[in-house]
């Protein structure tokens, strides 16, 4: 597999559906708007696919069983955890409490702690059983996927890979398109996009259902 490259600027997707648009002096739409398209495209293009693979170590603790997540920067999806460097088995968190219920004796002491070997993660919060027995600084690493971060100016690189260019310019015209009145035009800059997404996923990555959708923000754009 080839690797990512991140060359475009977001200058370049708003000097290109400008031109298309017919409206460089940004009568109707600006670059403002172009710019919060951006986000919204590359949210939905990179939705089903994993782009932005990231690790964090968080330091286990003897006597604690839950550990919160919610810190982790744009966490969408945990996709191992290692314990002391062997890997968690991670399941569902009714599947976790049966586990453990399975092995409590009522009116007696819970299970003895130990090595982690079991785990579940629920709205950012990763628990973990046995109970670990001993503290360890870095003894668990969470390998999970992002979220893109956003753009905030039109000299920011974005943040989906350049493959995905004309895919995204798609996406943005779609939404100028809408705002200046022509559905036509943007259901069709929608079915380019999404034409021109499954190429570069190939066909049998993406949900049946993908396809694009017309987004509009609090100011009604």
């Amino acid at each position: 597999m080839s690797l990512e490259h991140y060359t475009y600027q977001a200058q370049r997707v708003i000097t290109d559906v400008l031109d298309k648009i017919g409206d460089a002096s940004q009568v109707q739409v600006t670059s403002d708007m172009i710019l919060r398209w951006i986000n919204d495209g590359t949210r939905e293009i990179s939705a089903d696919h994993t782009f932005y693979d990231s690790s964090a170590t968080l330091d286990l603790l003897q006597g604690t069983a839950t550990y919160d997540l919610g810190a982790l920067p744009r966490i969408k999806q945990v996709d191992t955890i290692t314990i002391n460097g062997k890997p968690l088995s991670l399941e569902s968190q009714a599947s976790l409490l049966k586990r453990i219920a399975a092995v409590t004796i009522p009116n007696q002491p819970p299970a003895s702690p130990g090595t982690p070997t079991f785990g579940a993660v629920r709205n950012g919060i990763l628990t973990l059983w046995p109970t670990p027995s001993t503290t360890k600084a870095g003894g668990i690493i969470v390998y999970f996927s992002q979220w893109p971060a956003e753009i905030a100016a039109a000299t920011d690189t974005l943040t989906l890979p350049d493959r995905f260019y004309n895919a995204l310019v798609n996406y943005v015209l779609a939404q100028a398109s809408t705002l200046v009145g022509a559905s036509d035009v943007a259901q069709e800059q929608l079915r380019l996009m999404d034409a021109s997404a499954r190429t570069q996923f190939g066909k049998d990555t993406l949900p049946t259902d993908f396809y694009g959708t017309i987004t509009y923000d609090s100011d009604g754009y």
